[in-house]
């Protein structure tokens, strides 16, 4: 059995910069942030940001990690699972 490294499984909210990478008229710009939600392992939470990870591996590697600038946090939940099931 592999060994596991336990870390918090989190939803967080949080506001992004928005952009459209096209031509297109003035009118048309976006003039308020990307409202996200991410959810996934947390891995770092400094007071400056988050960094949540997609995946955690038993040797403490990570995949799929994202910063998030704790100014941009709107609301963090920490999630857990009601009736956990293990399949071995």
């Amino acid at each position: 059995m592999i060994e596991e490294t336990y870390h918090r499984m989190v939803k967080v909210i949080w506001q992004d910069s928005a952009s459209i990478d096209t031509w297109h008229d003035i009118d048309n710009c976006i003039t308020s942030p990307s409202t996200v939600t991410t959810v996934g392992w947390e891995i770092v939470d400094n007071g400056e940001a988050m960094v949540i990870a997609g995946s955690v591996s038993n040797t403490e590697h990570i995949h799929s990690a994202m910063t998030i600038p704790a100014g941009s946090i709107i609301k963090v939940t920490y999630l857990r699972c009601a009736d956990e099931e293990t399949h071995e």
